[in-house]
C-alpha cells in the first residue's frame, strides 16, 4: 500500500502495519487532504512550504487536543477508581457490620429462648409454690387441735356434772383429732 506524507514524498506499508495502527482520520477527510495534496502539486515552493506549516500547526493541534482528552480520561479513570476503591471498603465494612449483627442477633435469640425457657420454670414453680400453700393449709387446718379442748382438759375440776359432760366433749374431740391424724392422706 502506497501513502503518501505532508511534505509530498511516497513509501510502501505492509498491509499488517496499518492493521494494527488506531485510525485518526476519517474517510472523509482523508478524501480532504488527497485533494488538497492533488491541487498542489504544480504549486510553488513557497505555497507548499506554508501549507506544510499550517498541515504542521494542525497536526500540533489535534496532538494537543488528543493529550488533553486523553489526560482528562486518566483524570477521570483515577475519579472513578478511587470512587470504586471507595465504594469496595465501604461494602467490606457493610459485609462485616452484617456479620456483627447477624452474630449478635443469633446471640439475642438464644438468650430469649433462655429466658423464655426460665419463665415457663418459674412460672411452673410459682404454680407448684400455689398448690403446696393450699396443701398445706388444708393439712393445718386438719391438724389443729380444738382449743377448747385443751383448755377444759387442762383446768376443769371434774366436781360438777357439767365440767364432767364437758370433759367427756372435750376428749371427744381429742380422740377424733388423734384419728384424724392416723389417717391423713399424704
Amino acid at each position: 500500500m502506497e501513502s503518501t506524507h505532508v511534505d509530498g514524498s511516497c513509501h510502501t506499508q505492509d498491509r499488517n502495519t496499518l492493521a494494527s495502527v488506531s485510525r485518526v482520520l476519517t474517510d472523509e477527510e482523508e478524501v480532504e487532504i488527497s485533494e488538497l495534496f492533488k491541487s498542489m502539486r504544480g504549486s510553488s515552493i513557497e505555497g507548499i512550504t506554508s501549507l506544510a506549516r499550517a498541515l504542521r500547526s494542525e497536526l500540533k493541534d489535534t496532538e494537543d487536543a488528543i493529550v488533553n482528552t486523553l489526560e482528562n480520561t486518566g483524570s477521570t479513570m483515577a475519579s472513578l477508581s478511587e470512587y470504586v476503591s471507595e465504594v469496595e471498603r465501604s461494602l467490606e465494612d457493610v459485609n462485616a457490620w452484617s456479620t456483627v449483627f447477624e452474630t449478635k442477633l443469633m446471640n439475642m435469640r438464644g438468650n430469649i429462648e433462655i429466658i423464655k425457657n426460665r419463665s415457663d420454670e418459674i412460672e411452673a414453680t410459682a404454680t407448684n409454690k400455689g398448690r403446696l400453700v393450699v396443701a398445706v393449709r388444708s393439712l393445718l387446718q386438719q391438724l389443729t387441735l380444738p382449743i377448747n379442748a385443751v383448755d377444759v382438759l387442762e383446768h376443769s375440776q371434774i366436781d360438777a356434772e357439767e365440767e364432767i359432760f364437758a370433759v367427756c366433749v372435750a376428749a371427744k374431740e381429742l380422740l377424733t383429732f388423734q384419728n384424724k391424724l392416723r389417717y391423713v392422706e399424704p
